[in-house]
């Protein structure tokens, strides 16, 4: 208890309740951690850049690391140049991705039907990089809505190559386009 005749006033409350620990103890008080939301953030950031990188490898092919002299070949530019044989090829469902609500209105404006030939580069990842059509179907309409639907929508099972590495291929098929019925 206070003497008899002394005041308290705020200030004195605030100092006892602020007071300093001796800077010869062994303990300390932590303080203001105001670089923990900092180093939170650094650490998300660094996360996330780790994450993009490791997708980004998949769909690098390899480097080689000796340099080429004029005596060695080049190396393969696409699927179907590279020496490694193709393990397990990809795989889709293909005609899955269409719907009577695919056909373009142009192509309904002008009754066109047919059938649409297509070969398909897939990337590492399974994802359809190069859509060329080999043989139209007489509409140019139904040409674009079909490699249209194929890059958007369609997804592979990666292909493999002998030690299970992911490594780009080529697919092949055929879509028939008909009038839907009224």
């Amino acid at each position: 208890m206070a003497p008899a005749g002394t005041r308290h006033t705020r200030d004195d409350a605030r100092s006892l309740m602020r007071r300093r620990s001796d800077p010869r103890s062994p303990v300390q008080s932590a303080g203001n951690p105001w670089w923990a939301p900092f180093l939170l953030a650094f650490l998300a950031a660094l996360a996330f850049w780790t994450w993009q990188q490791r997708r980004i490898a998949f769909d690098e092919p390899e480097k080689a690391e000796t340099p080429r002299t004029a005596e060695q070949p080049r190396p393969p530019q696409n699927a179907t140049e590279a020496t490694q044989p193709v393990q397990d090829r990809a795989k889709a469902n293909l005609p899955a991705l269409f719907s009577s609500n695919d056909y373009p209105v142009e192509a309904i404006r002008n009754e066109e039907q047919g059938t649409v030939a297509f070969k398909l580069s897939i990337d590492r990842r399974g994802k359809v990089s190069r859509c060329d059509v080999t043989s139209s179907s007489g509409s140019p309409a139904l040409d674009r809505a079909t490699c249209s639907i194929l890059v958007r929508r369609a997804r592979y099972t990666p292909a493999m190559d002998a030690q299970g590495n992911r490594v780009p291929d080529e697919d092949s098929g055929k879509i028939r386009w008909e009038l839907p019925d009224e």
